[in-house]
């Protein structure tokens, strides 16, 4: 049985933890929400257990020959434990055959995090990062797994929601994870138990949303 993304990510936490490294880690998918919640735990738990001056983050157009080559495999002098997490790398099609060789290159004390939305999957890069990185990809939720998410993050509020009202959030707000977590926030401090009347009443829905309801109450 594989393991989930979750596993995945608990476990590369884990070897973070004890030490164990020499890691690459690819965080791609649509799903902004879930990569950015797992950039933050890996980023959070090596500022934890190492120090925040070894992480290191750069952008698309940061990225050249002579700063990939000294942010994969040189040393710091502010933190001999570094987390290098690199955005945009898809981008610099220049530079993927240079990455593909500094993979087998990294030093053992740096832990390399590409960062893609979304990457081809005809390319090399993708092949490469697929075979030789920690690969993760984050998909958009279904809207069952959103419900799920939407209650158990209501709990975690110290609130509590039914099935109607999950449903309901979920239609008002659709897969954006970001905006759910802020309406739910809102709702919880409004009234611990949520329900439909609270979000109608304070929550507004997508324009899609209100246009399919005019037009479902002018038939």
């Amino acid at each position: 049985m594989s393991k989930t993304a979750g596993d995945r990510l608990a476990q590369l936490v884990y070897y973070l933890q004890i030490g164990r490294r020499k890691i690459v880690i690819t965080l791609t998918g649509t799903n902004h929400f879930a990569r950015a919640a797992a950039l933050r735990q890996l980023v959070d738990e090596f500022a934890k257990t190492y120090s925040a001056d070894g992480i290191e983050q750069y952008e698309a157009e940061q990225l050249t020959a002579e700063v990939l080559a000294s942010a994969v495999g040189g040393v710091s002098l502010f933190a001999q434990d570094r987390l290098v997490v690199l955005r945009g790398l898809a981008a610099a099609k220049e530079l993927h055959d240079q990455f593909t060789g500094l993979i087998e290159q990294v030093s053992d004390e740096v832990t390399i995090v590409v960062v893609e939305p979304q990457l081809d999957k005809r390319t090399a890069l993708y092949k490469t990062l697929q075979k030789q990185t920690d690969f993760r990809e984050f998909a958009e939720p279904s809207e069952p797994e959103l419900q799920t998410w939407v209650a158990g993050r209501a709990k975690e509020l110290g609130g509590t929601i039914d099935a109607n009202a999950a449903r309901t959030l979920v239609q008002y707000c659709g897969a954006d994870q970001s905006r759910l977590g802020n309406e739910l926030e809102k709702l919880v401090a409004y009234d611990k138990n949520v329900n439909v009347d609270s979000i109608e009443k304070l929550v507004e829905p997508n324009p899609a949303d209100t246009v399919f309801t005019l037009l479902e109450q002018a038939l």
